[in-house]
């Protein structure tokens, strides 16, 4: 009988640490997509005059992505560029046919 409590104990243990995996890959990827909104405001504020200028500032607008890059969180770094992306093309769809996203 006591063998039958630890197994549960064990098996609730196991799950509750699976559920706080899966809420902190959804904290990740929910602060990813605010970190890309956020991205693509820099470059949805300003006034472009030259395609080198928006190139350089892109480039350093995606330079958060890289942290979920080098941990290998893939998710996260998809959802940086979903949202980077969409916001972009909502707010200024000319600007995004301009940069091709």
């Amino acid at each position: 009988m006591r063998n039958i409590y630890l197994f549960i104990i064990l098996l609730l243990a196991a799950s509750c640490s699976g559920t706080e995996k899966t809420e902190a890959i959804t904290a990740e990827i929910t602060a990813a997509q605010m970190e890309g909104r956020n991205a693509a405001r820099d470059i949805i504020l300003h006034t472009w005059t030259d395609t080198t200028g928006i190139a350089r500032r892109i480039h350093k607008a995606r330079s958060p992505r890289l942290k979920y890059d080098s941990l290998n969180h893939q998710e996260a770094s998809a959802a940086f560029d979903t949202a980077f992306n969409r916001t972009i093309r909502t707010v200024r769809p000319e600007l995004a046919r301009k940069i091709r996203l």
